[in-house]
């Protein structure tokens, strides 16, 4: 793959004029096939005669086409959602460009990383996520499951100006299905291999005609798992288990005044994602196990734990949001409470001895309050203001507990094991959050738009950590972060079928505290980190909408990047710790295309190419083990090298009444290290998914297939360096293998 620099002709293209850029789109656009972007309905394609359909989103907190907005933006329609299954946050997160999702052992757990910027274990994400207007407090409620959903929308680059603290890389708005004013509904059952199977119910309709409407849905699955442990292969490690329940009332209240409230609850059982070990040990730390003996009963690339993972996970949350149309301006209220409850049962040594293991919960519960107003759209001047505030609380206990008896008598019988406390303890986060931000836009020309937008979060932040195992003083730790995140547009657009722009954009995630009892190479706190970024794009439509083109170039100067570094000690304390990287530096380029040939068939293309470069590693982390001075030059890690994402989707009319469509998703990764010091990294891997459907007037029946070929690669790496297991030898989360099945669905 060529490097960043190499394409910086590119960049230059973009603001060429549009006859260049036709030129530039129409080449890159001949190798596509179906964009992360909408594929149209078949009565959105028979309207437009085989155009590709125009997209409505709300990225800068007002309805706006996509092809007008000066944003780089990944937008999902439900016809896209069906068509691809989307069904949770990694099935429109591998279709989006510059883009990582890298689950681990639950559904809470996992990593993102978006056009480089990425997240700590157990941390804050670098998006936000809102749903239904509803800023989520925490990323462990991310990746619940999606469904009857309306629309999905991927705002990359800074967008801390509207949406907020941790929006430093990025916001993922979302849109259920709303309540109708006729009665409808949908069935939707699944069965596959491995035991899979998938139900979703969803009804709506009037309560009483025009003024209350209602929309309930509920969605299971089960997974039976298909990745036995070595030692017990009855048992299987990655089985899940899911229930979630949704229910959403509209009051029309007034002429000018809605109501919407909605609660939901989800609950999950699983048995952990796969855990293995990659490398043979170079060093055991295991009391009284010599490394020859771990090495000669370690098997690779399968799970080794005597322990067995388990999880569990309860998502409870409640809005009410409130829209009044006062003329001159529509007042938006949105009120929130979430409350997630997450159980982790691991195996810490990651092997069949029985050493050391335990329970790593968190329990967060937040509340937020949001009032917004927004002038009307058809106005030459726009503007909105917001306030915004939050308040969470982040519990996480932690019971580790040793084998006495292998430290004291080298016993490694399971059956004669004594777990005894090795780390107790629990630690006590308040994060909050105040802000008020501002964005105006102003059209200069009838074809040029500025847009400035700005937002000031002022975040008190707050740990208290009681020790119980080893017995320590308790600690706290307190610390305000605060900053402005401004940002600024220039958009011209000489017709409907062109937009160029250029952007500038600070970003801004708060810092936060490491445990009290943290190995010494982390500091007990963490700094907040910062960005800029300079982005320029452009977005196309040609051949009456046949086809559409989508290109934009970014260059980020990263203060600050938080990473994780874990250590388990000779004794069995697991501490899970973060240090930051002073400056970094990040290009890219995304490119997203769609095409209509036929009426018929919707190809596309998304791909995205970036170089990350540490520049000034600091003094965060320390210890003989590590080298900063050495990181200085090498790739910012969990980024990959370039994403592509094609995707093609074809329809056959059979008869009036009965069409049948097959689609095609292939998703390629670059390579990517795992940590600064860039010794380990993922190989670049394919992925490809399929379906096939017949549909007639009410109902689909067909088959789908996801990773058919079986592919095998990490989501996650752990190098012992950065770990410190006392095993002495890396391991990894594995991604999911092959699955296939047979979906119907019903609606009335």
């Amino acid at each position: 793959m060529r490097s960043i620099s190499k394409f910086t002709p590119l960049l230059g293209s973009i603001c060429h004029g549009a006859m260049l850029c036709t030129g530039l789109g129409t080449g890159l656009a001949l190798p596509a096939a179906a964009s992360a972007q909408a594929a149209p309905s078949a009565a959105e394609a028979e309207e437009g005669a085989g155009q590709i359909a125009e997209i409505t989103v709300t990225a800068r907190r007002r309805n706006e086409m996509l092809q007008n907005v000066p944003e780089s933006i990944t937008a999902f329609t439900t016809a896209t959602i069906e068509g691809a299954r989307i069904r949770k946050v990694d099935d429109f997160m591998s279709l989006t460009p510059n883009v990582e999702f890298l689950p681990a052992q639950s559904p809470g757990n996992f990593q993102i990383s978006i056009r480089g910027i990425s997240m700590v274990g157990l941390g804050e994400a670098p998006v936000v996520m809102v749903v239904d207007g509803v800023t989520l407090p925490y990323p462990n409620s991310f990746n619940t499951p999606l469904f009857d959903i309306e629309s999905i929308e991927v705002l990359k680059g800074p967008q801390g100006a509207l949406y907020g603290q941790n929006a430093i890389g990025g916001a993922i708005v979302v849109k259920t299905k709303a309540p109708t004013n006729e009665f409808q509904g949908r069935l939707t059952g699944s069965l596959g291999a491995h035991a899979e199977r998938t139900g979703i119910a969803s009804i709506s309709g009037p309560i009483i005609k025009d003024v209350l409407l209602f929309r309930a849905g509920y969605y299971h699955s089960h997974f039976g798992g298909d990745v036995r442990y070595a030692f017990a292969p009855r048992d299987k490690q990655n089985y899940t288990n899911e229930n979630v329940g949704r229910f959403d009332l509209t009051w029309n209240a007034a002429e000018s005044v809605t109501v919407d409230t909605s609660v939901s609850y989800s609950k999950s059982k699983s048995g952990g994602g796969t855990l293995v070990p990659e490398t043979l040990s170079t060093g055991s730390a295991i009391p009284n196990v010599t490394t020859a003996q771990l090495n000669s009963i370690l098997v690779l690339g399968k799970p080794n734990q005597d322990l067995r993972s388990k999880t569990s996970r309860s998502v409870f949350s409640a809005s009410g949001r409130l829209v009044w149309d006062l003329e001159f301006a529509e007042l938006t209220s949105v009120t929130a409470y979430t409350r997630i409850k997450e159980y982790n049962l691991q195996d810490a040594d990651v092997s069949s001895i029985p050493f050391v293991g335990g329970q790593q919960d968190q329990k967060v519960k937040g509340w937020s309050q949001e009032l917004r107003l927004t002038s009307p759209s058809d106005q030459r001047f726009r503007w909105l203001v917001t306030g915004f505030l939050q308040r969470t609380d982040r519990e996480q206990p932690q019971d580790i507990r040793a084998n006495l008896n292998l430290i004291l008598n080298g016993d490694t019988n399971p059956a004669n094991q004594i777990r005894v406390p090795a780390s107790v303890l629990n630690r006590k986060q308040k994060l909050d959050a105040t802000a008020i931000a501002a964005q105006v836009n102003y059209d200069i020309l009838p074809v040029l738009e500025l847009t400035l937008a700005g937002r000031y979060d002022h975040d008190p932040r707050s740990q208290r950590t009681i020790s119980i195992a080893p017995a320590a003083p308790e600690t706290y730790l307190k610390r305000t972060f605060k900053k402005f995140q401004p940002k600024a547009s220039l958009a011209y657009k000489p017709d409907a079928d062109k937009t160029f722009y250029l952007t500038y954009a600070e970003g801004f995630r708060a810092g936060g505290f490491n445990l009290s009892a943290a190995t010494s190479a982390v500091l007990p706190a963490f700094d907040a980190e910062q960005t800029k970024t300079f982005e320029a794009g452009a977005k196309f439509a040609f051949f009456d909408r046949h086809l559409t083109v989508g290109i934009a170039g970014y260059t980020t100067e990263y203060a600050n990047q938080q990473l994780t570094l874990t250590s388990v000690s000779a004794g069995g304390a697991l501490n899970q710790g973060v240090f930051t990287v002073k400056k970094s530096r990040i290009k890219g380029l995304e490119l997203e295309a769609q095409a209509r040939p036929l009426p018929n068939l919707q190809l596309g293309f998304a791909g995205g190419l970036q170089e990350g470069k540490i520049k000034e590693f600091g003094t965060a982390l320390s210890g003989v083990a590590f080298d900063p001075s050495a990181y200085v030059g090498n790739d910012v890690p969990l980024q990959s090298k370039y994403t592509l994402a094609i995707n093609g989707q074809f329809t056959q009319p059979i008869t009036d009444a009965l069409e049948a469509m097959l689609r095609i998703d292939v998703t390629r990764r670059g390579k990517m290290y795992w940590y600064a010091d860039n010794v380990y990294s993922r190989k670049p891997f394919n992925l490809v998914n399929v379906k096939a459907s017949l549909k007639g007037d009410r109902w689909e029946f067909g088959f789908y297939g996801r990773n058919i070929f079986n592919v095998d690669y990490n989501t996650q790496y752990f190098d012992n360096l950065f770990v410190g297991a006392p095993g002495g030898f890396n391991f990894g989360f594995r991604g999911e293998k092959a699955r296939y099945g047979a979906e119907a669905t019903f609606r009335f």
